[in-house]
């Protein structure tokens, strides 16, 4: 199951990983806050969704998500419905961006 939602997640442009207390220092998030996204494909839907790299996924389809196991399987979810909101957050702001499978 989490093979396949590093593909849905790679689908719609960008990975994630676990957010460390190191990463969470270094991007301004507290831990278990989120999964931290570590690559964004350019011209993706996450691209288009002004989605980057350091920024956090706080919740998938309204679902908190604080592992990476728990992303995958929300995120397998959402793909059957053929799209996916996302709860995103930078340093200073969060925001929904929905992000349809392709």
């Amino acid at each position: 199951a989490q093979q396949e939602a590093v593909e849905l997640a790679e689908e719609l442009g960008f990975s994630v990983r676990d957010l460390t207390p190191e990463l969470g220092e270094k991007f301004g998030h507290e831990l278990g806050e989120g999964v931290l996204v570590d690559g964004v494909q350019p011209f993706s839907a996450a691209a288009q969704a002004e989605i980057q790299p350091g920024h956090l996924i706080l919740s998938v389809d309204r679902e908190p998500v604080t592992t990476v196991a728990e992303f995958s399987e929300a995120l397998a979810q959402a793909a059957e419905r053929g799209r996916v909101l996302l709860r995103v957050k930078s340093r200073r702001y969060s925001w929904y961006a929905l992000l349809r499978f392709e």
